[in-house]
């Protein structure tokens, strides 16, 4: 299997818990909005002037079918990044503020 298939099964795969993490946020914070993924649906539907004529169940086909395939290429950009990028990006997202520079820094190296 090549790094970017790796990368877009992974992509898919991370893409289900974050779906449920998500879904659970939203029903507990804000039960009456969309969730992001319907949300950038939606306003593609506006800009196509499609949002009259799509039906609920369509639209919940397209966000999830858009929801999936945003973690699928999402994963294949990582998986041709390589997992020292993705390190040192998990480093500084999840490192101490004070750290992040120096992190950044031997990034570039």
């Amino acid at each position: 299997m090549t790094k970017i298939e790796r990368g877009i099964v992974s992509g898919l795969a991370a893409t289900v818990p974050m779906t449920v993490t998500m879904g659970v946020f939203q029903k507990v914070t804000h039960p009456a909005d969309r969730i992001a993924p319907s949300e950038v649906v939606h306003r593609a539907e506006e800009m196509a002037n499609l949002d009259q004529e799509t039906e609920e169940t369509a639209h919940e086909t397209v966000t999830g079918v858009a929801h999936f395939a945003f973690g699928a290429a999402a994963g294949a950009h990582f998986g041709l990044a390589g997992p020292s990028r993705i390190q040192c990006w998990q480093d500084s997202c999840l490192g101490h503020p004070y750290m992040v520079r120096p992190i950044l820094e031997s990034c570039r190296n």
